[in-house]
């Protein structure tokens, strides 16, 4: 046992003095995990959009046309920069994306609103850009909801009812929308802490891949073996332990110092968080290793990985609910750590779930780790059997 224990201490400090000879892994595991998280982070530090341009055809010229596109303009979401007469010009504005929307104020606005028949307003939508328009369609229902509240109470008031008898006459039933969480349904709440993590795991899985692919590249194998004193396990967790310290440690960073840079909440329990996010890495490391022991050159474990690893954002749920995702590819998402590790994750800092709540996902991550952890043993395992037996032949 002490043999092992002073071999993986050897192995660890062999990884440090071969990544402060290659630029290549300093600027991955070192530059690249602080700098894309402030960077690709910063991009949404807005969080949701605000003026987004629209237009409006006005063919009613009324009073209340000019009151309602007002409301339009001083929508937070929205900004009015034109107004437009000829129908032609509907479909060149979406189409040279000068505008994302363009609402269409029909003729007697004004005089049918007065008279108590219903209005149509026409809205066309960019809807390439879907999230945008998603916020445009909503940002404009609300528009025309309250301003035909305010429309309605006036004329019931007209007809001699008090305010409070047309404010229950106009809306007898009420709707009360609450968001539990991400109150504001802005972009950023919703991307940061998934980016954040995405590019925790993706830089850890090439800084990885390039370290293992370099001990093939260069036939140093045996001389790690060697170092590890003849221990499977002493090599991998020596190996692996340096890079688990090292995005550990930008895991806390990201919790403690870029969450409330930006403003993302951070719920539920911090120690907790840390001790699955350490799972998560640890599984990770697993994968990285099993998958880059199969290349022989820098380069192409370079080109694998880099090409590769950002599909399993999609594959985890994250963005699009696995229940929607073909089957096949539901299979493949059960064994990725990131799957267990996102339900986890969302719900500890965004919904402040505890221990108890996230039980199940922390089980699963914890059999993806074991299952990464063995393969990678005894795939590692037979390759330092095949390095010494190589050696003896020579």
């Amino acid at each position: 046992m002490s043999h092992r224990i002073a071999g993986l201490f050897s192995i660890i400090k062999r990884e440090a003095r071969i990544i402060t000879k290659d630029l290549n892994i300093i600027a991955i595991i070192l530059l690249a995990p602080l700098f894309y998280a402030t960077f690709y982070t910063s991009t949404y530090v807005k969080k949701g959009e605000t003026d987004t341009p629209i237009a409006v055809m006005d063919l009613d010229r009324s009073n209340y046309s000019e009151e309602f596109i007002r409301k339009l303009d001083a929508d937070q979401m929205l900004h009015v920069d034109d107004i437009i007469t000829n129908t032609n010009s509907i479909k060149e504005h979406i189409y040279k994306d000068h505008d994302q929307a363009v609402i269409v104020i029909p003729e007697n606005f004004e005089k049918s609103l007065k008279s108590g028949r219903s209005v149509t307003i026409k809205m066309y939508l960019n809807t390439v850009r879907f999230l945008v328009s998603n916020d445009i369609n909503k940002a404009v229902n609300e528009v025309v909801f309250h301003y035909h509240k305010k429309i309605r109470m006036k004329m019931l008031e007209i007809s001699g009812y008090s305010s409070k008898q047309a404010e229950g006459m106009q809306e007898p039933l009420n709707l009360d929308v609450r968001n539990l969480f991400n109150p504001a349904e802005t972009y950023g709440d919703f991307l940061i802490p998934g980016i954040l993590i995405i590019i925790l795991q993706q830089t850890l899985l090439i800084g990885l891949s390039e370290s293992v692919a370099r001990e093939r590249e260069k036939n140093s194998l045996g001389e790690l073996f060697e170092e590890a004193n003849r221990s499977t396990s002493a090599a991998l967790f020596g190996k692996g332990s340096f890079y688990f310290l090292f995005f550990v440690s930008y895991a806390i960073f990201y919790f403690t110092i870029l969450f409330p840079l930006f403003k993302i909440n951070f719920k539920g329990s911090f120690i907790l968080m840390m001790c699955i996010t350490a799972l998560f890495i640890a599984a990770t490391i697993a994968g990285a290793i099993f998958f880059s022991s199969f290349f022989k050159r820098k380069i192409i474990a370079l080109q694998v990985i880099a090409f590769t690893t950002f599909p399993l954002f999609f594959l985890s749920g994250y963005v699009w609910p696995l229940s929607a995702m073909p089957a096949f590819l539901q299979y493949i998402s059960v064994i990725l750590p990131t799957t267990p590790y996102f339900k986890s994750y969302v719900a500890i800092t965004q919904m402040g779930a505890g221990l108890n709540d996230v039980i199940p996902f922390v089980w699963h991550l914890i059999l993806i780790m074991i299952f990464w952890m063995v393969i990678t043993y005894f795939r590692m395992k037979s390759i330092f059997r095949k390095v010494k037996f190589e050696e003896k032949t020579f």
